[in-house]
């Protein structure tokens, strides 16, 4: 769990809390209720790792290889068209793809290909499940709920316009994220950026640094 910008994030195996700088920490909260996740009344001498409110403390790891090193991707509404902003995020996926060793998939429902990989009309059409959709369409609800049937592991959308523009976009942004919950697939974004899939040195001696920031205008280019 994260805390604030200035938060100190700390973890074990059971328990992650942020504790603000200069804090000592408190003592966790646990409740165990039969209406919390994993509670039963025959189980009430176990503690569930959930808040006051009943919200788990901590959530099952998904296997995150699957996403940096997919084999399989496939790019919704990918496009080569001359001045699209999509035609730019397409070229950079390929070469990621490419990077990674994954198979692409583009699907965009009127073009037979895209910089010469054919394309797919729809999600149904895929020929194989995905380890990861990229979604770039306005509306990614539709697709989420399409990829329900591909097993998709992962997925990734850009559009903005959700819970950052008031109660209307927060609402959108819930239908999403139970659709994604729905589907049983991983969702990030939406209104987000290609930050996951920039390449990163690896000829760097000395111990490994992980930076966790909420900023991506201000971590992407330390």
């Amino acid at each position: 769990m994260l805390g604030s910008t200035y938060g100190t994030l700390t973890t074990n195996s059971r328990h992650a809390r942020a504790v603000a700088c200069g804090q000592a920490p408190g003592p966790a909260v646990h409740v165990h209720s039969r209406h919390a996740p994993g509670g039963t009344a025959e189980g009430m001498d176990d503690v569930d790792d959930v808040d006051v409110s009943g919200r788990p403390l901590h959530s099952a790891v998904p296997d995150l290889d699957r996403f940096f090193h997919p084999e399989s991707v496939a790019l919704i509404g990918a496009s080569d068209a001359d001045g699209r902003p999509h035609t730019g995020i397409t070229r950079q996926l390929l070469a990621w793809t490419e990077r990674v060793g994954a198979r692409l998939h583009p699907v965009h429902p009127s073009r037979p290909a895209v910089f010469g990989i054919p394309c797919v009309a729809s999600v149904a059409a895929l020929p194989e499940p995905v380890d990861l959709a990229v979604l770039l369409v306005r509306d990614p609800l539709p697709v989420i709920e399409e990829l329900d049937g591909n097993k998709a592991k992962f997925a990734f959308a850009f559009a903005s316009g959700f819970a950052e523009t008031g109660p209307e976009g927060a609402a959108a942004q819930a239908r999403l994220a139970a659709a994604a919950r729905g589907a049983g697939l991983r969702l990030l974004g939406p209104n987000t950026n290609l930050n996951a899939f920039e390449t990163f040195r690896d000829d760097l001696e000395g111990p490994a640094i992980a930076l966790i920031t909420q900023s991506g205008h201000q971590g992407r280019p330390v």
